[in-house]
């Protein structure tokens, strides 16, 4: 079977920010929600993630509804009681991965990003869907990942934009 299936356990996912906001645009968010009742993914959410969405601007609108009331709405109905705190742990492997890390990208707009993949390192997750190529998922990024989640004996998730984990998810 594909590479990312684990014997009829469902799929461990966390969605970026980003990544909740393109399906919202693209009205695709039932075909989620789906996946959930289905037990075919478990998407747990982070406090950093829940943060970016209640920071959308409060008359920010799509299709008359108040966008960031969708967003909030649909993370609560996707992640259910699979929500994650930031923990000092996190916080201490983001830093080791702020002093691997080599880029052009300011290590302060790194650090949200940097938390989001600790957590999901920490609590052993299978992916991380984000279509943001250029900072979270680059290939720098993920180098700095990879050495020191060995270090520290996490395994780094995948990383996976929407439009392929939603090829994999809902196979033609």
């Amino acid at each position: 079977m594909n590479e990312l299936s684990r014997m009829n356990q469902p799929l461990r996912v966390m969605l970026d920010t980003n990544a909740y906001t393109t399906i919202l645009d693209l009205q695709h968010a039932s075909k989620y929600t789906n996946l959930v009742f289905l037990n075919k993914v478990v998407f747990y959410g982070f406090s950093i993630v829940r943060q970016e969405l209640r920071a959308i601007p409060k008359t920010q609108r799509l299709n008359e509804q108040n966008y960031r009331i969708l967003g909030l709405t649909y993370y609560d109905l996707l992640v259910r009681n699979h929500h994650l705190e930031k923990t000092k742990k996190m916080e201490e492997l983001a830093e080791s991965y702020l002093h691997e890390y080599d880029s052009g990208i300011s290590k302060k707009k790194m650090w949200k990003d940097f938390l989001i993949v600790a957590c999901a390192s920490i609590n052993n997750l299978d992916i991380v869907v984000t279509n943001d190529s250029h900072s979270m998922s680059s290939p720098i990024a993920q180098r700095a990942y990879s050495k020191i989640n060995k270090k520290w004996e996490y395994s780094t998730p995948r990383f996976l934009t929407l439009q392929y984990f939603s090829e994999f998810v809902f196979p033609v």
